[in-house]
């Protein structure tokens, strides 16, 4: 998303998280009882500018960085305040997170995947 310049759960090739970690080799299978298994991904997604102010005067610009900390605090807040995206951090359906950043220009793209 970084460098493409998108921000979407579905990448430019059609792919979704699951689709996406099966063709990284990643396959996330979740058993539901002794005889059916759950196979797929959850997502949450978060881009937060790198800036949260930027003064221009002249030819001169100077920014106000948000921090690492804020970026953090910014996309976790984003995604408690979201019914599905709090649910995937809080309920029961997945065990296992992994987070990823990725920092372009003018924004910071957080993903955390759920198995």
């Amino acid at each position: 998303m970084a460098t493409r310049g998108f921000f979407d759960h579905i990448n430019a090739q059609g792919e979704d998280a699951t689709a996406r970690g099966k063709h990284a080799g990643f396959e996330c299978r979740k058993a539901i009882d002794k005889s059916s298994f759950r196979v797929g991904l959850g997502e949450n997604l978060s881009e937060v500018p790198r800036a949260s102010r930027v003064i221009t005067i002249g030819d001169r610009k100077t920014y106000d960085w948000i921090t690492v900390e804020g970026v953090a605090r910014l996309a976790v807040e984003g995604w408690m305040n979201s019914r599905g995206h709090r649910e995937n951090i809080l309920g029961r359906t997945y065990s296992e997170s992994g987070v990823g950043v990725a920092v372009s220009s003018n924004d910071v793209y957080v993903t955390q995947l759920f198995c």
